[in-house]
This record gives structure tokens, C-alpha cells and sequence, in this order.
């Protein structure tokens, strides 16, 4: 999408790098609950091959849209191959398109193995390149999201990614799975003398904005609170603020979203005017 697109005309279409589905399918469902047809949702596969027959491909496209069919997901799929997944990554979202409708927000995994750490940080930095919003989803294993009852946002003001979290919050919770879910918007302050004229003005944020949410405001008391992790250890997703370790300078730019799923985005320009979206 062009860089001169209207904020208010924003719609997601994203691209999941999901490999297998059925190893990865809170991906798929985090992008479809976002979409809800307000969007193209586009599933794509890397083989770390080259010799891959395109027959090979193809057939492996119908079996992942059949799977997806079975769940309820409907989406277009991709498999493509490349020497490794980072490389077949880049391809995919440098690429690939419906003429001028390209995905504009990239969904994936996240990679706890070190060795690889420098190659996920330097995919994640050439998504941010193109103009990409990047979601990066940690999936508890044993809860996944868990009964989907509870969203906590802490937030850091509608600047830089502020305006992209209230709209994925908004997407979420409009979908079929997460509809009956409460969301809360956590605000860290300094010192108690800051929690009037904060609060106030995070209520009139609230007010003006599409999204049933209550308000929580948290006094640091010099504790470091980027993290999230003294509350909220019960909700079934939250998003923080946070940097992958060791990538700077993109580091101070990176946004982690973690809850019992993990979720990080970087913002988009096309995500500035948050309170001008219109479903």
C-alpha cells in the first residue's frame, strides 16, 4: 500500500510465516482474529531447499488450505523455497503481492535458540525497512491463550506504536474468539503526584476511541516496569514494551507485546491517526 494511503482507510493484511500449521497454529489464529475479513490473510511456508518440484508446492498449498478450511481459517497460502527460512522470509515479504495490495503487517514466531539470534534480529530489522508492522507471538505451550477472557495493554501513549496496540486491541476484541474479553490499558508513572493529569487524560483518550477498556495506572517506585512482569500473571495475553537483546540500534525501536502468548509489533506510518479508524 502506498505511503500517501489514509490512516483511516488502514486495513490488516497479513502475512504469517507459520511453517508447518499445525505446529504453529496460534499464528494463524492471532492473524484470522485480527482479519475477520476486513483484510487478505496470506499463510506462508518455507522449504529450506532449492530443488523443491513445483508440484511439491503445490500439493503442499492444498493440504495447508485444507487444514485451515477444517478450522475454520479461510486465507490465501504460500510455499516457497530458499537456502534457509530467514533468507525464504525476506523473499516472501520483499515480494510478494496482489499488484499494488502488499501485506502490511508481518506475523511470526519468536527464536530462543542464540545461534540464530543474529539472523532473526536482522530479518526482523529488513521487515522494519519495508514498512512492515511485525507481530512476533510467544506461544505458551501448555495454556496457549488460555480462555481468551483478558487483554492487558501497557501502553506508553498513542506515540510511536501506541496508535498500532490500541488497534490490534480494538481487532481482537471485535473478533469471534476474543469478543467476550476484558481489556485493561496499563500506564506506568513515576511518582503518585503524576497519576491526576495522566489519568484524566488517559480517560479522555479512552472515551474517544472504539475500545471497551478500564484503565489502570501503576507507580513505578524505581522498579523497572518494561517488563510487565510484577502483575497482570494471570491475563491471557498482554502486551509490553520491550527490545530484543543484542540488535542495536533497532533495539530502541522494538516493541514487545508479550502476554501468556508473546506478541511484539513496530509501527507502521499508516497507524498515526489510531482514533480515526473505521471498521
Amino acid at each position: 500500500i502506498s505511503e500517501d494511503t489514509e490512516e483511516k482507510t488502514w486495513r490488516p493484511h497479513p502475512l504469517v510465516l507459520s511453517g508447518s500449521p499445525t505446529r504453529r497454529w496460534h499464528l494463524i489464529e492471532f492473524a484470522s482474529s485480527i482479519t475477520q475479513e476486513r483484510g487478505i490473510l496470506t499463510i506462508a511456508t518455507v522449504l529450506t531447499s532449492q530443488n523443491v518440484r513445483a508440484e511439491k508446492k503445490s500439493g503442499m498449498e492444498g493440504d495447508i488450505r485444507e487444514y485451515m478450511a477444517k478450522r475454520g481459517v479461510q486465507g490465501l497460502v504460500r510455499v516457497i523455497s530458499a537456502p534457509d527460512s530467514f533468507e525464504g522470509a525476506k523473499r516472501m515479504v520483499d515480494y510478494y503481492g496482489l499488484g499494488a495490495l502488499v501485506p502490511n503487517t508481518i506475523i511470526l514466531g519468536d527464536s530462543e535458540n542464540l545461534e540464530l539470534r543474529e539472523k532473526y534480529c536482522d530479518m526482523i530489522r529488513y521487515f522494519y525497512q519495508l514498512k512492515r508492522n511485525v507481530v512476533i507471538i510467544h506461544d505458551n505451550k501448555e495454556k496457549h491463550f488460555g480462555e481468551r477472557k483478558t487483554i492487558d495493554v501497557w501502553w506508553g501513549g498513542l506515540k510511536g506504536n501506541g496508535g498500532l496496540m490500541i488497534l490490534l486491541t480494538y481487532l481482537l476484541q471485535s473478533s469471534v474468539r476474543w469478543h467476550d474479553a476484558d481489556v485493561t490499558i496499563k500506564m506506568v508513572v513515576k511518582d503518585e503526584k503524576a497519576i491526576p493529569g495522566i489519568g484524566d487524560n488517559l480517560s479522555d483518550i479512552m472515551r474517544n476511541i472504539r475500545i471497551e477498556a478500564k484503565t489502570e495506572l501503576i507507580v513505578s517506585k524505581g522498579r523497572d516496569c518494561r517488563s510487565g512482569r510484577f502483575s497482570c500473571s494471570r491475563t491471557n495475553f498482554r502486551m509490553i514494551k520491550r527490545a530484543l537483546p543484542h540488535s542495536p540500534p533497532f533495539a530502541a525501536q522494538l516493541f514487545t507485546c508479550s502476554v501468556l502468548p508473546c506478541f511484539t509489533n513496530m509501527p507502521e506510518y499508516q497507524s498515526r491517526k489510531i482514533l480515526d479508524y473505521a471498521p
